[in-house]
């Protein structure tokens, strides 16, 4: 077995490809699988995508304040799915959702339901750790 300097050199030559001083580090310590310059891309790509900031329960209260709860419509953007567009909507469990992060929303579809019933099942709860980004729906 050859050491990572040897293989940096091997391949550089085979390949007459520039093999930057950092993916050599990055080989040596096992972030990346090989020498080839599309495995030191994808770790790029990965980890910018892991860089996204979790939303606090501050940072949702401070967007909802008064005047967005219950009210109005909210483009909710996530990291691991569509955005969705809603309602949040407060209920008698409101504070102990919120201590945990967590956020009852009444989709899209349900809106005029909800106004005529109040009915909070039409909710969902949803976690505010995958939320990425919030904003008012046009």
């Amino acid at each position: 077995m050859y050491s990572a300097e040897t293989q940096c050199l091997r391949a550089s030559q085979q390949k007459s490809v520039y093999l930057w001083p950092i993916q050599l580090e990055l080989y040596k310590k096992g972030y990346l699988s090989s020498l080839h310059p599309v495995s030191f891309q994808l770790f790029f790509i990965n980890n910018r995508k892991s860089k996204i900031q979790d939303m606090t329960n501050e940072q949702i209260e401070k967007f909802l304040s008064t005047e967005h709860l219950d009210a109005s419509n909210v483009q909710i953007s996530f990291k691991t799915r569509k955005p969705i567009s809603g309602v949040f909507i407060k209920t008698k469990d409101y504070s102990e959702l919120k201590s945990k992060n967590f956020w009852r929303v009444v989709g899209e579809a349900f809106i005029e339901q909800y106004k005529q019933s109040k009915d909070v099942s039409l909710g969902r709860i949803y976690n505010g750790t995958e939320f990425t980004k919030l904003g008012l729906q046009r």
